[in-house]
């Protein structure tokens, strides 16, 4: 039976992922699950490093106004059922 190519101690039992061709038993299980652990690794760093904190950021020509965030609360107040705040929103952004 042949050796891992990784560890040369192990029996080989899966496939290695870096060569081509015919699916050849050339890896141990736990070569091979420790590389998945290191890409699993490399993948949640990197989405980290580029993942932003809590919202998107919006271009500055692309923000909304004072009025569009006002009516945007009033219709959120109205919808949860508080008429006088959304009246006093809905009026703010009018004579904004």
């Amino acid at each position: 039976m042949k050796t891992c190519v990784l560890c040369h101690e192990r029996a080989a039992q899966v496939p290695d992922r870096e060569r081509m061709g015919r699916p050849i038993k050339r890896v141990c299980r736990e070569c091979h699950s420790g590389r998945l652990r290191e890409d699993l690794a490399k993948i949640m760093k990197a989405r980290e490093k580029n993942q932003e904190p809590y919202a998107m950021k919006t271009p500055p020509s692309q923000k909304p106004t004072t009025r569009e965030t006002l009516w945007r609360a009033a219709e959120q107040a109205a919808s949860q059922g508080d008429l006088i705040k959304a009246l006093a929103l809905f009026e703010a952004g009018r004579l904004s």
